[in-house]
């Protein structure tokens, strides 16, 4: 939460104008930097919410059978290769 005192906010290119003090929320420090890859592929996200709602809908819930999980499927479906980013 930003507090205006002394006339003390944050300019669109997110540079402070005035002086005082002042607090920022989490999410205008973090705003726009990728912080979180996908672990089954190389998407990145903002933030753990948007990265969940992904991992949901394109890694878990089209695995999802009639009595459990489609291990196999799942597995060949992986497109992120770690024997590759570690060299």
């Amino acid at each position: 939460m930003l507090c205006n005192h002394r006339n003390t906010s944050i300019l669109e290119n997110g540079s402070l104008a005035g002086g005082g003090f002042f607090l920022l929320s989490r999410a205008n420090i973090m705003k726009g930097k990728k912080i979180i890859m996908c672990s089954q592929c190389n998407e990145e996200f903002e933030n753990g919410y948007d990265y969940r709602m992904h991992w949901e809908k394109e890694h878990f819930y089209p695995y999802i059978v009639k009595n459990g999980f489609d291990f196999e499927s799942a597995k060949k479906d992986i497109k992120r290769d770690y024997g590759k980013e570690s060299k």
